[in-house]
C-alpha cells in the first residue's frame, strides 16, 4: 500500500496509524474564516499550544514561588511562563464571561467543551477572537 512516489499515501498511513494508537480518529485544529480575525497557520497553532501549555507554565511559576530564593532574579523560563500566563488571562478578558470556560476548554482539548446555552458557531467565533487576541498579546501579529 505504501510506496515511494505515492502522492501522500505515506502521510495518510502514518496519520491512520497514529489515530489507531490513540484510540480514535486524528483531528486537525482548524481556524474558522472570521473576517478580521484570520491568522497565519503557524501563528494560530503557536497560540493553540500556548493555551494547551498553561497548566505546565502555572506549575512552573508556583514551584518557583514556593521555593525561598530571596532576592535572586527569576530564571528566564519562569519569566517566559509568567508572561504567557498573563497573555492568556488578558486574552480571556476579551471573551464574555459566560463563554470563557467553554472557550478555554475547547482550546485545550481540541474541540468540545461547548455548553448548550449557545449555538456551536457562536462558540467558534468567540474561540477565534480569543486566539486572535492571544496572538496580539504575545506580539505575534
Amino acid at each position: 500500500m505504501v510506496r515511494s512516489g505515492d502522492g501522500g499515501l505515506r502521510e495518510k498511513a502514518a496519520d491512520q496509524m497514529a489515530a489507531a494508537m490513540c484510540g480514535g480518529a486524528a483531528m486537525k485544529e482548524y481556524q474558522i474564516k472570521l473576517e478580521g480575525y484570520r491568522l497565519p497557520d503557524a501563528v494560530y497553532h503557536q497560540c493553540i499550544w500556548t493555551v494547551r501549555d498553561i497548566e505546565r507554565a502555572r506549575d512552573l511559576c508556583i514551584e518557583y514561588l514556593a521555593e525561598d530564593r530571596g532576592a535572586e532574579e527569576a530564571p528566564g523560563q519562569v519569566v517566559s511562563a509568567a508572561a504567557r500566563l498573563d497573555a492568556v488571562a488578558c486574552a480571556l478578558c476579551s471573551v464574555p464571561g459566560e463563554y470563557r470556560q467553554g472557550v478555554l476548554e475547547s482550546t485545550m482539548r481540541r474541540g468540545g467543551g461547548f455548553r448548550d446555552h449557545a449555538h456551536e458557531n457562536t462558540w467558534k467565533r468567540w474561540k477565534q477572537r480569543f486566539i486572535y487576541r492571544l496572538a496580539e498579546e504575545l506580539e505575534l501579529v
